[in-house]
């Protein structure tokens, strides 16, 4: 294979690796994803189609504050590579056609930070830039704690919940989908508002009596329209309810389990009275939840009920979504399936099942950069650099016409002897056993008359042209030595380093006959090294332009 060949078969395999590990696979992926489906009851045999949700939760784009230990340039380069993950996952998140799509809050990992209105919106475009759908697909949010803050601080903005209200909507509404009816609570505004009651010492229905614009008013109100409603009920909190620690999340948890706990800006699980108020309150079907990043499912019990139709419910699973996002920890990303179908009759506790989900993971893009591109780019660099190794070495040990034979032509026209020129052009020249080169077999008569020989050489082989500045250049690399003389033990020894200096075309192919010569496009010689360096540019050029050109295509 030719060293242009190489080139070419390394540029076609990095060219088909960047496109399935950056388009087809996310592709792939999200097929192995098909919408789960209701299973029905002899009652349920209408043909009532399904209704299709997609929950996601805690794509957290970055910003400069995300990490503020970085430098500038790598914190630029972190948030390049996690948006430009996160388009190409909602491209194939997207090919599902789903009939609505709820995000489970802290959509901006920032958002809650004192900040400019200009740089706000911008903030803003980028991110809704990435989750882009169509207008005809309804589209809901419910507040994380990176949206709106928890708690109180310098660096938090004082308008972080009225840029909410302007840009994302209700922090805290009710939903109809397929006659169930989503609850969608403002989980930061409780847990500020549950310290607050505790220090009051106010019950909850007091507390909401006094504060009827509050989280916990809201709550209240939810769980009222959801007695009156009598439908299967969705909650959607971004914060997880709780759970006594060491509760086991299941085994597509990829590791530990979520732990109640709070610091600076966030609480892990909502208060263990807030959480029994809200399960008593409301009863759910379902509950789904974000902000651990992590994907866990539990069950929690409910408290007693003197609603009837809540006698054959005691338990209630809660589902804490996986990110959208590569940089939150985890190895792979991902969402929540959610189908619906309309109970077949207004008791929810006579019908079959109206609900079904299930998870869906992305590829895990850390690994393809690590086990992926890093092998297959020392793979291609040390390939380029044995080949230009191979043919340097390939090229050194072709026959060459030793010094002594070159002098004996040189003066064979002024020799004494003649020679009968028949009898030269019949002898053999052939490859000697010992050391490959080739030996003249000489054959010598008697004078003639005219004492001359009646034999040509043949024209010299025509050398490539050399500039001036590279005959100069390789008059002086031929002075460097190369051979030295010393003694070790009372030895007298000898190094020859000049295979060394042709191998790495230190002469630029001049010195040392035919090694370290290898030839560019326009016919320059070239050494190993730069050779080497000049083909990995080849095919590197070729595979960062196929990679820019995705994310343009995404941007």
């Amino acid at each position: 294979m030719g060293r242009l060949d190489l080139v070419n078969v390394l540029r076609v395999l990095w060219v088909v690796a960047i496109v399935w590990y950056e388009l087809a696979v996310f592709s792939y992926q999200v097929s192995k994803c098909p919408w789960p489906r209701v299973p029905r009851t002899d009652s349920q045999t209408y043909p009532t189609p399904e209704t299709h949700v997609l929950l996601v939760a805690d794509p957290q784009v970055l910003d400069h504050r995300s990490y503020p230990d970085r430098p500038p340039w790598l914190m630029w380069l972190s948030q390049w590579i996690v948006d430009f993950n996160m388009r190409k996952s909602w491209w194939a998140t997207k090919q599902l056609h789903p009939d609505a799509i709820i995000f489970l809050g802290d959509m901006m990992d920032g958002g809650r930070y004192a900040m400019s209105d200009d740089e706000y919106e911008s903030y803003l475009r980028r991110t809704k830039g990435i989750f882009s759908t169509s207008p005809s697909i309804p589209e809901l949010y419910i507040p994380g704690n990176h949206d709106v803050g928890i708690g109180v601080s310098d660096e938090w903005s004082a308008r972080a919940r009225d840029r909410w209200l302007s840009h994302f909507g209700p922090l805290q509404q009710l939903v109809e989908i397929a006659n169930h009816t989503f609850v969608m609570l403002d989980a930061p505004g409780l847990v500020e508002e549950e310290r607050q009651r505790k220090i009051s010492g106010l019950s909850f229905a007091n507390w909401a009596a006094v504060n009827p614009n509050g989280s916990i008013a809201y709550a209240q109100y939810a769980a009222d329209m959801a007695r009156s409603r009598n439908q299967p009920t969705v909650l959607l909190t971004h914060i997880p309810l709780f759970r006594p620690r060491g509760t086991s999340c299941g085994p597509l948890r990829e590791h530990g389990t979520i732990r109640d706990g709070s610091g600076y800006g966030y609480e892990n699980t909502l208060d263990p009275l807030t959480s029994e108020w809200i399960l008593k309150g409301i009863r759910p079907s379902v509950i789904f939840s974000g902000d651990d990043h992590d994907y866990c499912e539990v069950y929690h019990t409910l408290p007693p009920s003197d609603r009837a139709n809540d006698l054959k419910q005691n338990t209630v699973k809660e589902i804490s979504v996986k990110s959208f996002s590569i940089a939150m920890g985890i190895h792979r990303p991902g969402f929540q399936l959610l189908s619906l179908i309309p109970p077949s009759s207004p008791s929810s506790s006579s019908s079959g099942p109206t609900f079904v989900d299930a998870p869906c993971f992305l590829p895990y893009q850390i690994s393809t950069y690590v086990f992926v591109y890093g092998p297959l780019a020392a793979f291609s660099i040390l390939v380029l650099l044995f080949s230009h190794v191979y043919r340097v070495n390939i090229s050194s040990a072709r026959p060459s016409m030793p010094a002594s034979q070159s002098q004996y032509l040189q003066t064979l026209s002024s020799s004494p002897l003649s020679y009968d020129a028949e009898q030269v052009r019949s002898s053999a020249l052939r490859p000697s056993n010992s050391n490959n080169t080739l030996q003249i077999l000489r054959n010598y008569d008697a004078p003639d008359d005219t004492g001359e020989a009646d034999f040509m050489l043949p024209p010299p082989s025509p050398t490539p042209n050399i500039t001036a500045k590279a005959r100069r250049r390789n008059g002086y690399v031929s002075r460097i030595p190369t051979v030295f003389r010393f003694s070790l033990g009372g030895r007298k020894m000898v190094a020859d380093l000049t295979s060394v200096r042709d191998l790495l075309g230190a002469c630029g192919g001049r010195c040392g006959g035919a090694r370290g010569q290898e030839f560019s496009r326009s016919g320059r010689r070239i050494g190993v090294v730069r050779g080497w360096l000049t083909d990995v540019w080849g095919v590197g050029w070729v595979a960062m332009g196929v990679f820019l050109l995705l994310a343009w295509w995404f941007s």
